[in-house]
């Protein structure tokens, strides 16, 4: 999913080796002479540039127009964190590669600290189905045009009797 998206929008990509201390005490430095403006960012390596008290050039954090985030859910205190330290907001997201991407944060909505923002398509059916009708919470379920048509050789136990994918990802809509 990641690298079709900059396929898609003729953007070009900057790929390490490996993510190691060299990349991670380089970091803004990479991004400057690769001249990225966009970031695609796991939880796990915002909460690692911020604790390493990275400081970021003004004129380097004004290139960069997006940070999204997504593979595991961004505390809200780190996203406030990061968002102050360095003067640009986050957009969080909600996909797998069964699907494709679900939701995304929209910029017009970045004030909202929680959560991974709202469908992309209308085309997008996103049910919550609860085991037990007191809890909040349930596991993800998708309805989808990108959705995969199933893996190899296995039967699609996945997808209910409605067609919908089950992710085995909890969550709820807030």
């Amino acid at each position: 999913n990641l690298l079709l998206i900059p396929f898609i929008s003729s953007s070009k990509i900057v790929l390490v080796k490996s993510f190691f201390n060299y990349v991670i005490l380089n970091f803004w430095k990479i991004i400057q002479k690769n001249k990225v403006n966009t970031l695609w960012l796991v939880p796990t390596l915002i909460n690692i540039i911020l604790d390493l008290s990275y400081t970021i050039k003004p004129k380097l954090s004004n290139k960069i127009k997006y940070v999204l985030c997504g593979t595991a859910p961004l505390s809200t205190n780190t996203r406030k964190d990061f968002e102050k330290k360095y003067n640009i907001k986050i957009l969080q997201n909600y996909g797998i590669t069964e699907t494709f991407f679900i939701t995304s944060n929209r910029m017009l909505n970045t004030n909202k600290i929680s959560g991974v923002g709202k469908k992309i398509s209308k085309k997008i059916d996103i049910k919550i189905i609860k085991k037990n009708k007191l809890l909040e919470f349930g596991e993800i379920c998708i309805k989808t045009n990108s959705l995969m048509d199933g893996y190899y050789k296995q039967s699609n136990k996945l997808i209910n009797k409605e067609k919908y994918f089950k992710t085995g990802d909890i969550g709820y809509f807030d």
